[in-house]
């Protein structure tokens, strides 16, 4: 009975390790993502705040629809 525990416990342990691991390694992944937008660093003119792509003004216009009279 105490062997089948220690080696549960073990394998728990491995677990807990490689799963640890693997978020790691994907938080890392995405910084090293986020950090290599263009978009972050590049700024526009006004005040230097970084550029949204897209922006609010062309959101508009694409949701509006063409009015025909």
């Amino acid at each position: 009975m105490e062997q089948t525990s220690q080696k549960f416990i073990k394998m728990l342990l491995v677990i807990n390790l490689v799963l640890s691991s693997v978020a790691v390694i994907g938080v890392g992944y995405l910084v090293y993502k986020d950090s290599k937008k263009t978009n972050i660093t590049r700024m526009n003119r006004n005040g230097g705040w970084p550029t949204i792509q897209g922006g609010v003004n062309k959101q508009n216009q694409q949701e509006q629809p063409a009015q025909s009279q």
